[in-house]
């Protein structure tokens, strides 16, 4: 083999072995960090003054329920819930132990596992968007939203992201699941374990992620469609299709396998360079 291709090849590999390494140090900095005690979501029980807990409402002695707080009628909040001001919790949703709300967090018709994490303004359990025209009455009318909302174990909701309730199965967000801030999760949707979604993802009613799907920002998925598990959906990519195979990349609008989305995005710039393509012929 030529020694230029020999020094090109031993090249990649140190700068392969260097990215390794770096991925082996930040995994072993985040488990001493995860070990540490976690000074801002540090949990001291005590009810506020100015919250409001309903007489049947069941609240863990342990639990911090910050000021302004409302925990409703047949509500279960677990040990070490901390409650955050002006947050309210429903009739009859449970929250399981550890979990830490921010400040203006809304729960309604929802169940939510243990050592979840909700940010500022987030909204589960709200009705779902559904509507349908009555020919005979001329008007739009409402499809009644009555289900819930199941969140599983170590779930994050990031700030302002919404959850709707489900209509005819319960919205579900499995274990270990990542969402970013804005993100909107339709009503009957369904979410495999551990997702990453990042801001502004939206999922139409009644999609459905495998496991380990990862959404980059502003990518959308269309009602009634399914991704496959471990499939990674480029930012901005519209998935109007199901995703049958699992492990792929996919980006564009429709969205497709991001190596064919590239060669297309590739050729149109180049009938645009030759003047092939312009504004007119369009």
């Amino acid at each position: 083999r030529p020694r230029t291709d020999m020094a090109s090849t031993h090249t990649k590999a140190v700068f392969r072995g260097a990215g390794l390494a770096r991925a082996r140090v930040r995994v072993r900095v985040q488990r001493v960090v995860a070990c540490a005690p976690d000074v801002a979501h540090a949990n001291t029980a005590a009810t506020h003054p100015t919250a409001f807990i309903h007489p049947t409402a069941s609240v863990h002695p342990s639990a911090n329920v910050q000021a302004g707080a409302v925990v409703l009628e047949g509500a279960v909040i677990g040990a070490r819930v901390v409650i955050g001001a002006n947050s309210i919790v429903g009739e009859d949703v449970q929250v399981g132990e550890d979990t830490h709300m921010s400040f203006g967090v809304r729960l309604s018709n929802c169940k939510v596992g243990r050592r979840c994490v909700f940010h500022h303004g987030v909204c589960i359990g709200q009705d779902g968007f559904g509507f349908y025209f009555d020919e005979d009455a001329g008007r739009m009318v409402k499809v009644p939203q009555e289900l819930g909302v199941i969140i599983g174990d170590d779930v994050e909701l990031g700030a302002n992201t919404c959850v709707d309730c489900g209509s005819r199965r319960d919205t579900v967000i499995g274990n270990g699941c990542k969402l970013d801030n804005m993100v909107q999760v339709g009503h009957n949707a369904q979410l495999g374990e551990n997702c990453i979604l990042c801001a502004h993802v939206a999922l139409g009613g009644s999609s459905s992620l495998g496991e380990r799907v990862v959404m980059g920002g502003k990518s959308a998925v269309a009602d009634h469609v399914t991704v496959a598990p471990h499939s990674r959906i480029a930012a901005k990519a519209g998935v109007i299709k199901d995703i049958e195979v699992p492990g792929n990349d996919h980006g564009g609008f429709p969205a497709t396998k991001a190596t064919l989305w590239r060669k297309q995005v590739a050729i149109l710039r180049r009938l645009v360079a030759r003047g092939g393509v312009t504004s007119e012929s369009l």
